[in-house]
């Protein structure tokens, strides 16, 4: 594992103040590594046009578009010590273009072209992927989605997979899909190149909110932070912090899911990813393979402890027998969030003027991140300049 890097900081009151603040377990197996990160801000600025809650991966690339837009007085309100502590420090980073429909998949193509783009801003590395099913009208469907998108893929053989991956038995499946574009990208990377220019807050919980003139204060354990207009960004805890500063909530789910790093080098091979009513993943990790299940239930946001679930392992060892055997070098849950009809929550409130939301963004919140974060700015900016 690789040691803690943690970027200069200063402190400020019971505040952690930096552009960039890296550390802990998620760091470790994230593998968050790299000096591109600029120094403290001391003092924050406390007044601002735009302050946003949460500094995962969604406020991150707001704050990023804001500033390619010219909005650069922001400054992102954490509640933890660090940046990317939770779902957006622990994603598997696969960067995945063709997805469950035409609509979600345009997106997600759109992102995985911007993280080409920018392949330094997140260590993106063009892996391809092998896409599997149960059956051949299943990838007959993606197939066609990706002709209908000017996605390149190509039908191929289940035992081709295999042979390449020999610890995967993947046995359910009967039909395998060639994704050439696809790849593998550090999620918390990418949240600390998003944020390399901004001011960010840490041990800034955000307790309660009062309009103020054009705009408003925010009473956070950090001190009071005024600005025009809010952004919540608090990922599995978005609801909560709406219903805390006077927004109707709109429902978020957040589903907690497993993944674990096995002893194994998969260095320089597609991801397989095995899509169908029960699915699972693999792909190459600086400590291994790592793996997951594809499992999910509704947990609260602070339950991020691994479970005990026997037939979760019976399931990831039927799909990788080959990976499995020995305890897995390490593990972790994380959640990822959804808006209702599992759509990503963008844009302004509707009952609270100096509200705006991005949040609910799914299974592919961070390969999506970037168009994401451009939308939200995009509304952000018409209502600052309206």
């Amino acid at each position: 594992m690789a040691g803690d890097l943690v970027s200069r900081i200063s402190h400020s009151g019971d505040a952690v103040i930096a552009s960039a603040r890296r550390g802990g377990p998620w760091s470790q197996l994230s593998r968050h590594v790299g000096p591109r990160y600029k120094g403290a801000v001391s003092p924050p600025p406390t007044a601002v046009e735009v302050a946003i809650i949460g500094a995962g991966v969604a406020g991150a690339a707001t704050a990023w578009a804001l500033r390619e837009r010219g909005v650069t007085d922001v400054v992102v309100l954490e509640r933890d010590d660090r940046i990317a502590a939770h779902a957006s420090g622990r994603g598997a980073g696969l960067a995945r273009q063709l997805v469950d429909d035409d609509a979600a998949s345009r997106v997600t193509a759109a992102g995985v072209a911007w993280l080409a783009a920018h392949a330094d801003a997140a260590r993106f590395v063009r892996t391809g992927s092998w896409l599997t099913f149960d059956d051949v009208a299943s990838r007959d469907a993606f197939a066609a989605r990706a002709r209908r998108l000017g996605v390149a893929a190509t039908p191929c053989a289940v035992d081709e997979v295999r042979a390449a991956w020999p610890e995967l038995a993947v046995p359910s499946a009967t039909a395998a899909l060639a994704v050439p574009g696809d790849g593998t990208f550090t999620p918390g990377e990418l949240v600390a190149w998003y944020l390399r220019e901004v001011a960010v807050v840490c041990g800034a919980t955000v307790r309660a909110a009062e309009a103020s003139g054009d705009g408003v204060r925010l009473h956070t354990d950090a001190g009071t932070y005024r600005a025009r207009l809010v952004v919540i960004a608090a990922g599995a805890w978005a609801d909560a912090v709406g219903a805390a500063l006077g927004a109707r909530p709109p429902s978020l789910t957040p589903i907690k899911r497993h993944v674990e790093v096995a002893a194994g080098d998969a260095a320089g091979r597609p991801f397989v990813w095995h899509l169908g009513p029960r699915q699972a993943y693999a792909r190459a990790h600086a400590d291994g393979v790592l793996l997951s299940p594809c499992d999910g239930r509704v947990a609260p946001a602070d339950d991020v402890a691994v479970d005990e679930d026997p037939a979760r392992t019976a399931h990831l060892a039927a799909f990788a027998p080959g990976l499995t055997s020995a305890p897995p070098r390490a593990r972790w849950a994380c959640h990822r969030t959804f808006g209702p009809s599992d759509l990503p929550v963008i844009g302004l409130d509707a009952g609270v003027p100096w509200l705006c939301w991005t949040a609910g963004l799914g299974s592919h919140g961070a390969t999506t991140s970037a168009i994401l974060g451009e939308r939200a700015a995009t509304a952000i900016v018409a209502r600052l300049r309206g």
